[in-house]
C-alpha cells in the first residue's frame, strides 16, 4: 500500500511549531548561569532562577483550562497559527527585558500558549496519519522537541541573550509560513458537520482510491461517539475513557519524575558540576546530539517494534543510569572516597541515560497521547493531561534546585531513580501496545 507523502510535509511543518516552543522550554539551561553571574545586564538571584525556570510550566496549566474549548471551536491548525504571535512576543521581550518581571511575563506567556501546542499537534498528526505510520509521523514531535532544545543550547552557550532571542524569532514566523495552506484534520471537519471540506482535506492527506472509504469509516466512527454528546465528567465516569487518561498521564508523569525537566532546565548546570576535561559548553552540545541521533533511530523503528519494547529498553535504561549518577555524587560529596579518578562514570552515565530516555519514554508519551484518546473527548482529557504534566514538571524542577542546592546532585537524582522503577512496572503490567492499529481499534482494545 502506498502512502501519501503529503502526511510528511504536513507532519513537519506542524512539528515546527513543536520546535518553537521547545526553543522557550530549554532557554533557561543557557541563559541561567548567565543572568546568576551577571554577564548578561539583568542579575538575579537563585530563587528568581529557579521560579524563572518553571514559570513557563506554570503558564501551561492555566493555559490548559482554555485549550480544550480552543480546539473544538477553532480546530487544531488555527491553534498552532495563534501560538505564534505570544512566541514572537515572548522573544521580543527576552531580549529587550530591563527587570526580572519581564523575563517572568514572558515565560508565563509562552508556557500558556504551548499547551495549546503540545494538545494540538500530537492530535492531528494522530489524526491525518495511516495507521501503519503512525508511529513514525508521531515521533516527528520528539525529534522537533529535541532539535529546538539542542539550538537553544547552542546559541545560547556562545552568544548573548539578547542575540539568541532575536535569532530565534525566526523560528515562529517559519511556523506560520509553513502551517499555512495545510488542511485540518478530517475527524475535526467531521465533526463539525463539515463533511465537503473533510473530503478535500482527505484527498491531500489520502490515496485517490481511499478518500471515499477514509471518509465513510471516520464518519461511521465519529458518529458512534459523539451520539452522545460526552460532557467533561465523562472522561472520570466512563471506564475505558478513565483508562486511556490514567495511561496518558501516568506516561506522561513519569517523563517529568524521571528528570525531564529539570535536566532540561539545568542541563550546562548539571555538567559544570561535572565537568572534566572538556567544558559544559561541549558537553551540553554533545549531551542534546546523542538524543537527536537517539530519538530519530526511534522514529525510523518504532512502527516495526512496537512502543512496548521499547519502553521496557527505555525504563530499565533510565532507571540503572539515575542510580548511577546519584551514587557517584553522594560519594563524592562524601570525601571519605576518592573519586578523582573516576570523574568520567556521571559523564557517560548522564549520556546513557539521554539515549535509553531517547529510544522510549521521550517519544513514545507524546505518540500515544494522539491515540489513545477518543475523539469526542481528545481536546478536553489532552488538556487534562498537560496540566498535570506541568504541575508535576514544576515539583520536580523545584525539587531539584532546592535539593542539590542543600545536599548536592545525589538526592535528586536518586530520588528521580526511585520514579524511574515505578515506570517499570507500569509499562510491564498497565501500558497496551497500540503498533498498527487504527484508532477505532485502539478504543475497542480499552473497552476490553
Amino acid at each position: 500500500m502506498t502512502v501519501n507523502w503529503y502526511q510528511y510535509y504536513a507532519t513537519f511543518s506542524v512539528s515546527l511549531c513543536i520546535l518553537s516552543g521547545a526553543m522557550h522550554f530549554a532557554w533557561p539551561s543557557p541563559s541561567i548561569p548567565k543572568l546568576l553571574n551577571g554577564s548578561h545586564t539583568l542579575k538575579i538571584t537563585s530563587n528568581e532562577a529557579s521560579w524563572l525556570a518553571v514559570m513557563s510550566l506554570g503558564g501551561s496549566i492555566f493555559g490548559g483550562i482554555t485549550a480544550g474549548p480552543f480546539l473544538n471551536r477553532f480546530g487544531r491548525l488555527k491553534a498552532m497559527l495563534f501560538a505564534s504571535i505570544p512566541y514572537i512576543i515572548a522573544w521580543l521581550a527576552i531580549a529587550f527585558a530591563t527587570h526580572v518581571s519581564i523575563l517572568f511575563i514572558s515565560r508565563f506567556m509562552v508556557g500558556f500558549v504551548d499547551s495549546l501546542v503540545y494538545t494540538s499537534v500530537p492530535m492531528y498528526i494522530g489524526e491525518i496519519a495511516d495507521a501503519r505510520i503512525r508511529g513514525l509521523l508521531g515521533s516527528y514531535c520528539a525529534v522537533s522537541l529535541i532539535i529546538g532544545m539542542l539550538l537553544t543550547n547552542s546559541l545560547g552557550l556562545y552568544l548573548s541573550i539578547y542575540t539568541t532571542a532575536l535569532i530565534s524569532i525566526s523560528l515562529p514566523v517559519l511556523m506560520v509560513c509553513n502551517c499555512f495552506g495545510l488542511p485540518e484534520s478530517p475527524y475535526f471537519l467531521i465533526m463539525k458537520g463539515r463533511h465537503e471540506d473533510a473530503i478535500k482535506s482527505l484527498k491531500r492527506l489520502k490515496q485517490p482510491e481511499m478518500v471515499q472509504s477514509e471518509f465513510e469509516r471516520l464518519k461511521q466512527a465519529i458518529e458512534a461517539e459523539t451520539t452522545n454528546k460526552a460532557k467533561l465528567i465523562d472522561i472520570f465516569r466512563v471506564p475505558y475513557y478513565r483508562k486511556a487518561l490514567i495511561i496518558t498521564t501516568s506516561l506522561r508523569c513519569f517523563q517529568q519524575l524521571v528528570g525531564l525537566s529539570a535536566i532540561t532546565f539545568y542541563t550546562e548546570t548539571i555538567f559544570l558540576e561535572v565537568e572534566g576535561a572538556i567544558s559544559s559548553e561541549v558537553w551540553v552540545i554533545l549531551f542534546y546530539i546523542v538524543k537527536l541521533l537517539a530519538t530519530i533511530f526511534t522514529c525510523l523503528i518504532i512502527d516495526k517494534t512496537g512502543r512496548k519494547p521499547l519502553l521496557y529498553i527505555s525504563t530499565i535504561g533510565v532507571t540503572l543510569n539515575l542510580f548511577c549518577v546519584g551514587i557517584y555524587s553522594f560519594l563524592e560529596d562524601d570525601k571519605q572516597v576518592d573519586m578523582t579518578n573516576y570523574d568520567y562514570i556521571p559523564i557517560i552515565a548522564l549520556f546513557l541515560y539521554n539515549i535509553t530516555y531517547s529510544v522510549g519514554l521521550g517519544p513514545i508519551p507524546v505518540l500515544v497521547l494522539g491515540e489513545l484518546m477518543p475523539t469526542n473527548v481528545k481536546s478536553y482529557a489532552l488538556c487534562i493531561v498537560d496540566m498535570i504534566f506541568c504541575c508535576v514538571g514544576m515539583l520536580s524542577s523545584l525539587f531539584f534546585q532546592n535539593t542539590n542546592d542543600s545536599f548536592g546532585l545525589g538526592v535528586p537524582f536518586i530520588s528521580f531513580a526511585f520514579c524511574a522503577v515505578l515506570s517499570i512496572g507500569f509499562v510491564i503490567f498497565i501500558m497496551p501496545e497500540t503498533k498498527g492499529k487504527t484508532l477505532e481499534q485502539i478504543q475497542e482494545g480499552l473497552k476490553i
